[in-house]
């Protein structure tokens, strides 16, 4: 679906055949350079179907750029990645289909909901091109995840080569964040956008940057690095009262030389925190827990 958007020449910058051709199956172009261009101070939000976390969802999250969001038990998952001199590029694809994508291939996706990311900032022009192939399109300035975003809806139009059928809704939104561009794409039936709007609702960003690093030779590239997601409930690094942590340990092993490191602390979701990162009096009194003795 590249017809959709005019391919930039990916041949300096991501040799690799594989992610440009899954970009064409999902009418999205990788844009080098350039930045992220939109009326900031007209922002809405747009009229999402608002999903309700239940026992009928299930979390992805995702293990290169950490970001997660929430889809029906029913549905599953495909990934496609492809690895460039700049980082990794990343297509998920969520749907009912048995087959949702084929990576390095023209077949068309059949996810609802399609998401790709990868280094760099989205070009206003990147945007821009797609009116020039769909119909009745309409674009508005949303937010995802609280950051600023730009989406695009339309009907695609009968081109020639590889490609959507016409007559097909079309909606993608774009943004871009700490060096890291995110697509989200449906193309498909209009019964079966809502649901595309319930996934999008339910995204949020991973604790990930694109950092500027010193290199020898160019071209020097900047290196992903990502940090654990925050604590819930977090400000300024205590828990708030009403979470509580999984295990209270007191660690009464022998030390070798001068080690500070506070023997008492507390695990929660598989990690250390200090005690002070929790409320302890109120963790002694409401969370039900009794020190673990470490010998």
């Amino acid at each position: 679906m590249e017809q959709n958007i005019s391919q930039p020449d990916l041949s300096e910058r991501h040799p690799g055949p594989s992610f440009p051709k899954l970009l064409i199956g999902l009418a999205v172009a990788v844009v080098i350079g350039g930045g992220f261009l939109y009326a900031a101070q007209s922002l809405q939000t747009w009229p999402f179907v608002s999903p309700t976390p239940s026992t009928n969802q299930e979390t992805y999250t995702n293990d290169v750029y950490k970001f997660t969001l929430l889809y029906p038990k029913t549905w599953h998952y495909e990934e496609c990645k492809d690895t460039g001199p700049d980082g990794i590029y990343l297509l998920v694809s969520l749907g009912e289909a048995q087959d949702l994508v084929v990576c390095n291939s023209d077949a068309p996706i059949l996810g609802y909901a399609n998401v790709t990311a990868s280094p760099g900032k989205i070009e206003q022009a990147e945007i821009d091109r797609t009116f020039e192939n769909i119909d009745s399109a309409k674009k508005k300035n949303v937010t995802i995840d609280g950051n600023a975003a730009v989406r695009v809806e339309g009907i695609t139009r009968q081109l020639e080569g590889p490609g959507p059928q016409a007559g097909l809704t079309y909606s993608a939104i774009w943004t871009d964040k700490n060096g890291i561009a995110y697509r989200f794409i449906f193309i498909g039936e209009q019964q079966h956008l809502s649901k595309f709007d319930d996934v999008v609702e339910t995204f949020k960003f991973g604790n990930c940057a694109m950092q500027e690093v010193q290199c020898i030779r160019a071209p020097c590239y900047p290196q992903l690095t990502c940090e654990e997601s925050p604590l819930p409930n977090n400000d300024g690094g205590r828990l708030m009262e009403g979470t509580c942590p999984d295990e209270w340990i007191i660690d009464r092993m022998p030390t070798v030389g001068d080690d500070n490191t506070p023997n008492e602390y507390f695990i929660y979701q598989g990690r250390r925190y200090e005690t002070f990162d929790f409320d302890r009096e109120w963790v002694k009194a409401n969370c039900g827990l009794e020190p673990q003795y470490v010998y």
